[in-house]
C-alpha cells in the first residue's frame, strides 16, 4: 500500500480542512458516538460524506484514531470507499469521505421486503453473484495487505449510482501483518461480527459425523426473530455491578487447554456482535487478552474490569461455562439496563 498511500497523499491536499469550506446536508447515519452527513464542498461543489466524531464520547485514544486514519488514507481501491482527509472542529473529529449516494445493501433488502413478495428471495442470483464478486475483490485487496475487516454485512457494504460497490466501516479491522508481510506467523485470535450476520462456520463445529452440539446456534441462524438470549440450559440469577448471572456445567480444564470464549456485546451503535478468541492458560493472562480487545476497540475501556473479572471466574471454576454480567460502560438513559436483552450487560460463554 505505500506507493497507493503516497499517490493518495498528493489528492488529498486539493480537500479543505476546515469545517466552512464545507456545506452540511442530511444526516445519512448516526451511531453513539458519531454522525454522518452528505455535505458538499463550497468551492468546487463536490459533495462528499462527512463522519463527525465525537471525541469527548468516543472510548478511542488519540492516538489509535490517528493510526485508524493512517491506514484509512493509505488504502486506494475501487471497492473500499475512499478517504480524503480529517481535522478537528472543536470537540469534533471529522473525516472526509467518498459519497456513495446509493444507500447501503442494508436498505436495497429492506426497500425490496417492503414492496413485495420475497418468499423466493429478496435479491436474484445474479445480483447477489454481482455484489459478492466486487466485495470479494475489496476483502483480497485487504488481505493481501495483511488487513481484515471483521464486520463484513449488508450495512457496510454501500453501493454508488454508478453501480459500484464498496467496503465500509473499517471501525473494528485490525492489522494481522506489517509491511503486508502476510507470510509471518502472526494472527488474529479474536473474532468479532454481528451475530446474525456471522460465517455459520464460527458458530457450528462440524466434527467427522457434522453433529451440531448447541441447538441455539440453528436457532440464531434459521430463526433469528426468536433467538433466546440465554440458552435453555441457563438459570436467571439476580444480578448486581459485582455479580455474574453463571450458568453450571461440568467442564474439565486442563492447564494446557486453549480455552475458546464468545463474549456477546452491544457495540457503540447498538448492535450486539459476537466477539470469538482463544485463551491459553499456559502462555496468556486473562489481562492481556482483554487488553488486546480494548486496544481493538472492540470492547469499551471502562467495562475491561467487569470483563475481566467475568473471564476469570471462568478460567478458574470448570463448573462455569455461562456468565452474564453488568457493564460499567451503559449511560444511555433512554435504555434501562436488561440483562435479557443484553442492554448494559454482556454475555461471555466458555465453548466446549
Amino acid at each position: 500500500m505505500a506507493e497507493a498511500g503516497e499517490v493518495h497523499q498528493e489528492s488529498r491536499a486539493k480537500w479543505p480542512i476546515s469545517a466552512d469550506d464545507y456545506d452540511l446536508e442530511e444526516v445519512i447515519g448516526r451511531g453513539a458516538t458519531a454522525v454522518v452527513q452528505a455535505a458538499s464542498v463550497k468551492k468546487t461543489k463536490e459533495r462528499v460524506a462527512v463522519k463527525r466524531i465525537n471525541l469527548d464520547r468516543c472510548n478511542t485514544s488519540l492516538e489509535e484514531l490517528l493510526a485508524k486514519i493512517q491506514v484509512m488514507s493509505q488504502c486506494q481501491h475501487e471497492n473500499v470507499v475512499r478517504f480524503n482527509t480529517s481535522f478537528v472542529v472543536g470537540e469534533e473529529l471529522w473525516l472526509i469521505m467518498k459519497l456513495l449516494d446509493g444507500g447501503s445493501l442494508l436498505d436495497v433488502i429492506r426497500y425490496t421486503m417492503q414492496r413485495g413478495n420475497c418468499r423466493n428471495g429478496v435479491l436474484d442470483e445474479v445480483a447477489i453473484a454481482t455484489v459478492l464478486r466486487e466485495v470479494i475483490k475489496g476483502l483480497d485487496y485487504f488481505h493481501s495487505n495483511g488487513h481484515i475487516h471483521r464486520d463484513i454485512k449488508a450495512g457496510n457494504i454501500l453501493l454508488g449510482t454508478d453501480g459500484s460497490v464498496q467496503i465500509a466501516d473499517c471501525g473494528v479491522s485490525a492489522f494481522i501483518a506489517s509491511g503486508g508481510d502476510i507470510t509471518r506467523d502472526k494472527q488474529r485470535h479474536t473474532f468479532v461480527g454481528t451475530p446474525c450476520c456471522d460465517d455459520p462456520s464460527h458458530k457450528i463445529k462440524q466434527s467427522e459425523n457434522e453433529t451440531v452440539k448447541n441447538k441455539e446456534d440453528l436457532i440464531e441462524k434459521h430463526e433469528p426473530a426468536t433467538k433466546p438470549s440465554q440458552s435453555s440450559n441457563e438459570a436467571a440469577i439476580p444480578t448486581t455491578s459485582e455479580e455474574v448471572t453463571a450458568t453450571t456445567k461440568e467442564l474439565t480444564i486442563d492447564d494446557h487447554q486453549v480455552l475458546k470464549f464468545t463474549l456477546r456485546i452491544r457495540n457503540s451503535q447498538g448492535d450486539l456482535h459476537d466477539i470469538k478468541f482463544e485463551f491459553n492458560k499456559a502462555t496468556e493472562t486473562v489481562p492481556d487478552v482483554v487488553s488486546e480487545m480494548v486496544s481493538a476497540n472492540l470492547i469499551d475501556e471502562r467495562d475491561a474490569q467487569p470483563v475481566t473479572s467475568t473471564m476469570t471466574k471462568l478460567v478458574e471454576t470448570p463448573s462455569l461455562s455461562t456468565a452474564t454480567f453488568a457493564l460499567k460502560s451503559h449511560v444511555d438513559t433512554s435504555q434501562p439496563p436488561d440483562d435479557k436483552l443484553l442492554i448494559g450487560f454482556a454475555q461471555l460463554s466458555l465453548n466446549t
